[in-house]
């Protein structure tokens, strides 16, 4: 059914019809070039800790293909967010330990009131050539190494890290990495540690099932999803071992005892289920925290379109799916918590595709409540990695929202630097709502716009504790005018004006339908009110809300 709806053009208010969700406003914020030499720039990021203490949220990158000194080691590169200026750089001395393979902040570990970094270098060059790997715990004042952890010849540790939870209660931030050991030569299945922040010791020692299987592929600290008080520990197989090659697997260890709460695997070579993880909080609202995971192998009647998957960090039950839009997209290549950029109060994601040809390299934003696409970024670079690696920037610009940071690896040419990071921003309006009740009246209808109020964005009409089963009328205008109607009610849409209806409520008084915002709105306010018949209203209607929107 076509619903009419409001959509403001140019200063004025014309009748449209939308159909769904499609765009939050965003734009390259800055983008953090490569060094001369550079090479796999890009490859790991991090953001959202201000290590400079200007105010602003710095990025850490993961260049493992780098020279160091001397070295082929890899580096790790700290720039300041306000401006993209470095702030630290920090190698390995051992040729081919690709330093900066995994990068993630970890809290304050020392205590001096910066937040540190937890950076994985697995040695991992061929797959009959790989050597144990080392985790370090980095001073984020210094550079300091605070811990370093070794693997076991083959293990490859460090090819995940995770870091900022304290998982033993002591009031120091512990960390945890996996060491997938990925070698052609070797059964072994891969495993996971959790470190102590405070002693470099061992917590918990989390050992694959499945022979070959890449335990420890990808690693998350989750929260608190049992109601244990600890936080939970997410871990990607990214091998399915012999009989299903590549298809994955994923596995939920509370983080008390590292006990299995729940298991889920791909049921198909090459699916790469659960191939990247991310760990957003909770997205259903039962207080519990939730994952999220991207399978770009996952097949639905078309091959490889991928699929970003929410799940309820206690069970693994769905919460919802978002498919790729196409055959050969392969959404879920990465997946990455950006914060609330829709202002629905839940944090929202970004999900990266690995696409075969002819498609981009993109970058879709998700709502983390609903899975319903919010933008999608197209690579600026032409480069085939971007979105290899992404993450919440934090607030790099003191806009008081959050930005995404996404490394592209590849990006460049020959005889160029190889690697580039970007920035991206988004950009949201003013929404406020004016409380304009009748009485006596049994309802007070409320309006609310759910999502970015941007221009090229679309926005949700939410309708709730109106008149039941009720005809009504949404109207907008680009004049505000409050005049009373009489009876308590107050009218703020001025004139010209359009209406949408009629409009029916639900049988519990509620309505929904979206707004389409196209990009000549843009500096654009207006505000928008609903009537809605109301026999126990003297007046014979009942009045929403008022809601003044101004867009960037």
């Amino acid at each position: 059914m076509k619903i009419p709806l409001i959509v403001v053009v140019l200063g004025a208010l014309t009748p449209f019809v939308a159909f769904a969700p499609r765009a939050v406003a965003q734009e390259l914020l800055r983008t953090i070039p490569a060094a001369a030499n550079d090479f796999e720039f890009g490859f790991a990021v991090a953001g959202g800790a201000d290590l400079d203490g200007d105010g602003f949220d710095d990025v850490v990158v993961g260049n493992p293909g780098s020279p160091s000194a001397s070295s082929l080691g890899g580096r790790v590169d700290v720039h300041s967010g306000a401006n993209g200026a470095p702030l630290h750089h920090w190698g390995s001395s051992g040729d081919f330990d690709r330093f900066g393979t995994s990068v993630r902040f970890g809290g304050d570990v020392d205590g001096d009131g910066i937040v540190d970094v937890v950076i994985g270098a697995p040695q991992f060059l061929f797959a009959s050539a790989s050597q144990g790997g080392f985790v370090e715990v980095r001073s984020g004042a210094t550079g300091a190494v605070l811990h370093p952890v070794a693997g076991a010849m083959g293990d490859c540790g460090g090819w995940s890290v995770q870091g900022g939870h304290d998982d033993d209660a002591d009031g120091t931030p512990d960390f945890v990495f996996g060491a997938n050991q990925k070698q052609l030569a070797s059964l072994a299945p891969g495993y996971v540690r959790v470190v102590s922040g405070a002693t470099g010791q061992a917590l918990l020692h989390l050992s694959g099932s499945i022979a070959k299987g890449q335990f420890g592929h990808a690693v998350r600290f989750v929260g608190d999803a049992n109601g244990d008080g600890t936080t939970e520990i997410a871990v990607s197989a990214a091998n399915g071992g012999v009989a299903l090659p590549f298809a994955g697997h994923v596995f939920v260890h509370a983080g008390s005892n590292g006990s299995l709460l729940w298991q889920s695997f791909g049921t198909t070579p090459d699916e790469r289920f659960a191939f990247a993880l991310c760990a957003p909080g909770d997205l259903d609202g039962d207080g519990r925290a939730d994952l999220v995971f991207g399978s770009p192998g996952a097949d639905l009647a078309v091959n490889d379109p991928g699929v970003v998957t929410a799940v309820r960090g206690l069970d693994g039950v769905p919460v919802w799916s978002r498919w790729g839009s196409a055959a050969g997209f392969g959404s879920g290549g990465s997946v990455g918590v950006i914060g609330d950029v829709d202002g629905d109060g839940f944090a929202d994601l970004a999900a990266g595709n690995e696409p075969l040809l002819p498609f981009p390299r993109t970058i879709d934003v998700l709502s983390g409540r609903t899975g319903a696409l919010r933008s999608a970024i197209v690579d600026p670079y032409g480069s085939s990695s971007f979105g290899h690696a992404l993450d919440g920037a934090g607030d790099v610009n003191g806009d008081g929202a959050p930005e995404l940071v996404v490394g592209a690896p590849t990006a460049g040419g020959l005889l160029q630097p190889i690697g580039a990071v970007g920035l991206v921003t988004f950009t949201c309006g003013l929404v406020t709502s004016i409380a304009a009740p009748c009485a006596p009246a049994t309802n007070h209808p409320i309006l609310d716009l759910d999502g970015c109020a941007a221009a090229a964005a679309a926005m949700t009409l939410r309708i709730s504790n109106g008149p039941a089963l009720a005809p009504g009328i949404v109207c907008a205008s680009v004049s505000p005018l409050p005049t009373p109607i009489g009876n308590g009610c107050t009218w703020f849409v001025g004139t010209p004006f359009v209406t949408a209806g009629p409009l029916s409520s639900s049988g519990t008084g509620t309505f929904d339908a979206p707004i389409d915002l196209p990009p000549q709105a843009q500096h654009l306010s207006f505000v928008m009110q609903s009537a809605w018949a109301d026999p126990n209203s003297a007046t014979g209607f009942v009045l929403s809300d008022a809601v003044f929107v101004a867009l960037p």
